[in-house]
């Protein structure tokens, strides 16, 4: 992707409202345990969502778990 977006939990939620504020944190506090750490830029205390990695990583968890 030539233009990555980043977004920050509640605007992730805002624009996929499957996953709530509480569940994104939850994915993200677990995320070296959940492989999604790819998908998690940390700058200082901001945790950021890499759209296309976190969406790459869900169809992977999908294909991974049926």
């Amino acid at each position: 992707m030539d233009n990555p977006q980043f977004f920050k939990v509640e605007q992730f939620a805002s624009k996929y409202p499957a996953f709530t504020p509480s569940s994104l944190r939850w994915l993200l506090f677990n995320r070296a345990n959940n492989g999604l750490d790819a998908a998690v830029i940390q700058l200082g205390r901001r945790v950021l969502i890499d759209e296309a990695a976190f969406v790459a990583w869900l169809r992977d968890h999908r294909q991974a778990a049926a």
